[in-house]
């Protein structure tokens, strides 16, 4: 038997809605925590966790038995969409990092990339380098990159 939330997130895929269009307020996690290393491995946490309840709910559309093929489909091609958005954020991350950048979070929803780095104030040619690499490695264009320094 298919739970209430593999039917209700069955129903979202039928429609081709996403799961979730919430990224955090950044400014509310912020309050929470201190100005270190701790707010990005938070953020990164949250994210992580919002990216494997997605892919557990999906999973849950395949293996389930009242669910039909259209919809598992869609749910196989919402996981690899998820993954491949996953590790495109890790290589933009790393990629950014050895730009000597202390710490970096990325986050994308609705084809819009948020980027929030660790440090006191960002020059152009450094916003030039985080946008090419986003929009490298993410497929997006420049102009739905958000960069913001903490």
């Amino acid at each position: 038997m298919v739970s209430n939330e593999a039917n209700t997130v069955a129903n979202t895929v039928v429609k081709n809605e996403p799961i979730s269009n919430e990224i955090k307020n950044t400014n509310s996690v912020e309050t929470a925590s201190s100005n270190g290393s701790n707010y990005f491995s938070e953020l990164k946490m949250e994210r992580d966790e919002m990216y494997s309840k997605s892919l557990e709910t999906y999973q849950k559309i395949i293996d389930s038995e009242n669910v039909g093929t259209e919809q598992k489909a869609i749910a196989i091609q919402e996981i690899e969409k998820i993954n491949n958005t996953k590790n495109a954020i890790q290589i933009a991350e790393e990629l950014i990092k050895l730009k000597d950048f202390d710490d970096v979070v990325i986050y994308s929803a609705n084809d819009k990339i948020s980027v929030i780095i660790r440090i006191a104030a960002l020059s152009d040619p450094q916003v030039a380098q985080i946008q090419n690499i986003v929009s490298k490695e993410l497929g997006v264009e420049i102009s739905d990159i958000t960069i913001s320094n903490k």
